[in-house]
């Protein structure tokens, strides 16, 4: 690799550049919140009401709270980066293609909805699972986990598939037995045992979640803006994981087990977006977190192979999407 694409190389790893394509994503929302805001696809809760309609009455505070919980996952990011050394470097590239991918998925950053909530708690329980790494008598970590998942799934019933995810995550960290179990199904029963006795919530009245209907799906003009989106985001972090399991599975064992379950979270996610593409706005955050962590580990792997290719190829696509969305209504 010649000198100026080292130089190239390194300005894409930079803090700076992760602060550039952050405050492109802001502005880019700024600039779309101005706009008519186009309907997305309703998501809903088992039983309780679901964010998206949290915050319904007040666009301003919708706008700000979507901005928040993007940052707060990018920030998450960061902390499971630090403190686990997951992708091997301190670079806080990651961080800024998960804000400049969200930018480029409609709505994202203009409209809370229960996406940044999905995204904050898996990075939550993947913090969870990797301290809990080969500790099987320690169950408490695993009950949070599914606790949390099943609470989340009284608001949306997208965190439903999650609760196979976090049981392949107990595998993957040499947690799974007897007493894993019993704390994970004590973990799902409990916030509806405990909603139940205070009266919160009906079994008779569980809102069961519809078919996916292409043909409503497609009737919203934003429909193909969010398919190519999330199309990019697949994409990219399909190649980007396909290459960095190459390298992946020469490491020890640690590490196999802490990429596999971000693999597998990044892959459930994506055919999630695929088969209940109704839900496809909530699915995406997860979705961007771990195709930037996919392809800010591709750069840190194949750094002197010009693996600046990836991010330049990624942030064009971003753009071409988010240029799309803002010419077009």
């Amino acid at each position: 690799m010649t000198r100026p694409e080292q130089r190239l190389t390194d300005f894409l790893r930079s803090r700076g550049f992760a602060w550039l394509l952050t405050m492109v994503a802001t502005a880019v929302a700024c600039v779309s919140f101005m706009r008519p805001m186009p309907d997305t696809p309703a998501d809903m809760g088992l039983w309780l009401p679901s964010p998206g309609l949290w915050l319904s009455d007040s666009p301003s505070t919708s706008f700000v709270s979507a901005i928040a919980g993007s940052i707060a996952t990018a920030l998450a990011m960061v902390a499971v980066n630090r403190v686990f050394n997951l992708l091997r470097t301190v670079s806080v590239l990651f961080a800024g293609l998960f804000m400049l991918l969200q930018s480029a998925t409609p709505t994202e950053l203009t409209r809370f909805s229960g996406a940044p909530l999905l995204a904050v708690a898996m990075l939550m329980s993947m913090t969870a699972l990797y301290v809990s790494y080969q500790s099987r008598h320690n169950t408490r970590r695993v009950f949070l986990i599914f606790m949390t998942i099943t609470t989340g799934a009284m608001f949306q019933y997208g965190f439903m598939p999650y609760l196979i995810v976090a049981l392949i995550g107990c595998y993957q960290m040499r947690l799974l037995n007897l007493k894993c179990i019993l704390a994970a199904l004590t973990g799902v029963v409990t916030p509806l045992w405990c909603c139940l006795a205070a009266g919160i919530i009906d079994p008779m009245a569980m809102r069961l979640p519809p078919m996916p209907d292409p043909h409503l799906f497609f009737s919203l003009p934003v429909a193909p803006k969010l398919t190519v989106a999330i199309g990019v985001s697949l994409t990219a972090g399909l190649v980007c994981g396909t290459l960095n399991l190459m390298k992946v599975i020469s490491m020890n064992a640690r590490t196999r087990a802490m990429h596999g379950f971000l693999a597998v979270t990044g892959i459930a996610s994506g055919v999630l977006c695929i088969m209940d593409f109704n839900n496809v706005v909530f699915y995406a955050g997860l979705l961007n977190a771990c195709t930037a962590f996919q392809v800010s580990f591709t750069v840190r792997l194949y750094g002197h192979r010009r693996a600046y290719i990836a991010v330049i190829a990624l942030t064009a696509a971003c753009l071409s999407c988010i240029l799309w969305t803002l010419t077009t209504t």
